[in-house]
């Protein structure tokens, strides 16, 4: 068993885990869970949905979205 925290009431997402129970006037949303809960198995390998964004076309994306910095860095060099 794995004493947890939950990001909320809900109880659908694990965001902490603790060796021993710990004070509920000091932590909120406290629970127990086994260690092959899907919440759990998440939380200590969270699958990462999408991957990265490639940094140079995030870039160009916001450059174009921005005409006055692209005239400014164009005026610059």
């Amino acid at each position: 068993m794995k004493y947890v925290q939950f990001s909320d009431a809900s109880e659908g997402v694990v965001v902490s885990e603790f060796s021993c129970e710990q004070d509920s006037s000091v932590y909120q949303f406290l629970g127990k869970v086994d260690e092959q809960d899907p919440r759990y198995v998440q939380f200590v390998a969270p699958q990462d949905p999408q991957p990265l964004e490639n940094p140079i076309d995030r870039l160009k994306e916001f450059l174009v979205l921005n005409p006055d910095v692209t005239s400014a860095l164009a005026s610059a060099g």
